[in-house]
């Protein structure tokens, strides 16, 4: 089963919604999947600290969320993700 959390981006005066899809991964675990090309995933990998996954197929990186996992530290990311959705 899908699920589709919202979030909204400040951009200038208007905001922007953005659906950031996720899936339970187990009883205690959500993955997140993020929009991103292949030579920006290199990047992101440098920059978080949790192990991530690459599909090719669907051209998205894969972040498994747990109870120890610090939201703050995937912020560069999510932005690296919009930024692409976007076309920057």
């Amino acid at each position: 089963m899908m699920l589709f959390r919202t979030a909204f981006v400040e951009r200038g005066v208007s905001r922007r919604k953005v659906r950031i899809p996720t899936s339970w991964a187990g009883r205690k675990s959500l993955e997140v999947f993020l929009k991103i090309p292949k030579k920006e995933f290199s990047k992101m990998q440098r920059v978080i600290p949790y192990e991530l996954e690459y599909d090719e197929r669907w051209k998205q990186a894969t972040v498994r969320i747990d109870d120890q996992l610090k939201l703050q530290k995937l912020i560069s990311a999510f932005r690296m993700s919009y930024e692409y959705i976007l076309g920057k």
